[in-house]
């Protein structure tokens, strides 16, 4: 295809869409026509559409089985409280340790300029998963609820 017959069958198909959410399109009905009767692209692409429209339509967008407010609610209130005695003490210790090791760097010369950086960092690293836990752990605050209703 051609760049102007792919700016062709970009805004019929923009104008399809249109149409399908109920707008009005903002191509010409007698060019929109002619277009999709002699592009099989644009004929595919805007079935396609409206196969996608009608089964989206036919959705129901009842309630939720979970409410997941009750739970989202308390974490939040337990994340603004008062930092823990663990809390404290990470931090408190990350506070050392960078303090330490800012202090090595200025007495002892260490050839290799990337620990400078690395060293601190894999440290503040450490500290933060000791304290918030695995980021990458999965947690499901509603199956623990309906555990414990059970």
């Amino acid at each position: 295809m051609t760049m102007k017959r792919d700016q062709e069958c970009n805004a019929v198909q923009l104008a399809a869409m249109a149409r399908l959410d109920g707008e009005r399109a903002p191509a010409e009905a007698d060019e929109y026509a002619a277009h999709v009767a002699g592009c099989q692209h644009c004929r595919e692409a805007i079935a396609a559409m409206t196969q996608l429209h009608t089964g989206l339509d036919g959705l129901s967008d009842g309630p939720a089985g979970v409410d997941l407010w009750p739970a989202v609610h308390a974490r939040i209130l337990r994340r603004h409280a008062q930092p823990s005695a663990r809390e404290r003490r990470a931090f408190g210790g990350l506070a050392a340790l960078v303090l330490a090791w800012r202090t090595a760097q200025l007495v002892f010369d260490v050839p290799v300029p990337v620990l400078n950086a690395l060293v601190p960092l894999t440290v503040a690293i450490l500290i933060v998963w000791w304290v918030a836990g695995d980021p990458l752990a999965i947690q499901s605050v509603v199956l623990d609820e309906q555990q414990e209703g059970a």
